[in-house]
């Protein structure tokens, strides 16, 4: 039992200094609110700027109704970051109440033990405000009569023009066409795979899901597009495949295993946003879409070039 308690001990000691690396405030405008009111919280984590951070969902915060919450503000200097969000809430009754503790998971550079870091928790009140009984009622103001036009052949007139015009179009760009010869469609010419992933990939990044907050729908799409072309490049089972799977397969491949880090750290990014509710950086989105790209143009087919007779 001595011995239990040693090491519990000696554990704690260790954890205290790691923990001390990162430090959550928890702030409110004010202490007392009138039931309604907009209750203007900001949370504050500042750290080592070499550490990797992932910020809690807004909607995982705290058990308010949320009226608006501003993006993640990160600021760096002296080697530390700050990360700074604004969230505003709104409580309709009466009572004393506490925000809870926010978590924020980090990572120490070249280390993948995640940490954890915590605020303390933070009491305020939602009051009622008080009503003057002794104020007089307001007069009513008197009904106003209103003249109503009549409109009616405005909007016959308007009817049977929209009849006219919708039969010329119907004649013009259906009946008319109808004894036309349908030229036969040409052939499309067969397309190299890496261009058809490519423009998936663009047109997920022109999507903007990240800086939307879905970062769920983003590294899904992302993945998805990544595991597709793993499959029709490679020919392997990559879409049944897990993370650790898929690694494993692709260290056989001798034009994918040179990637086998870049795929791990965005296929780790995803598994992250997607099972375990954490928030990758802005940096990073943009560095996982940038590392699947790089590897679809360098592990492109290249077609062999005709030889001289």
């Amino acid at each position: 039992m001595l011995r239990k308690i040693f090491t519990y001990q000696l554990f704690c000691l260790l954890l205290v200094p790691l923990t001390a690396q990162v430090s959550v405030e928890v702030q409110t405008d004010k202490f007392d609110y009138a039931i309604g009111d907009y209750i203007q919280i900001t949370i504050k984590a500042t750290g080592d700027s070499t550490n990797t951070y992932y910020w809690p969902p807004v909607e995982e915060i705290a058990p308010y109704e949320i009226i608006s919450a501003q993006p993640i503000d990160t600021h760096t200097a002296d080697g530390k970051t700050m990360f700074t969000q604004q969230i505003t809430y709104s409580i309709y009754e009466e009572g004393k109440y506490c925000f809870p503790q926010v978590f924020i998971l980090y990572k120490i550079k070249r280390d993948t033990t995640t940490l954890l870091a915590m605020s303390d928790s933070l009491p305020f009140n939602v009051i009622t405000p008080d009503v003057d009984t002794t104020a007089a009622f307001k007069p009513i103001k008197d009904i106003k009569l209103v003249t109503v036009r009549d409109f009616t052949w405005m909007q016959i007139l308007l009817l049977a023009h929209a009849i006219i015009a919708i039969a010329f179009l119907v004649y013009f760009f259906i009946i008319r066409k109808e004894n036309k010869p349908t030229p036969k469609p040409l052939a499309k010419p067969i397309r190299p795979l890496h261009e058809i992933f490519l423009e998936q990939l663009r047109a997920l990044d022109e999507k903007k899901l990240w800086q939307q907050d879905r970062l769920k729908f983003y590294y899904s799409e992302l993945t998805d597009i990544l595991r597709d072309y793993l499959e029709e490049r490679f020919y392997i089972n990559a879409m049944e495949s897990t993370s650790d799977e898929i690694i494993e397969q692709i260290q056989h491949i001798p034009e994918a295993k040179g990637f086998t880090n870049d795929i791990s750290f965005i296929l780790q990014l995803a598994d992250m946003a997607k099972f375990a509710k954490s928030r990758p950086l802005a940096n990073e989105n943009v560095r996982a879409m940038e590392l699947t790209v790089n590897f679809v143009e360098n592990t492109k087919i290249i077609p062999p070039t005709p030889e001289k007779i």
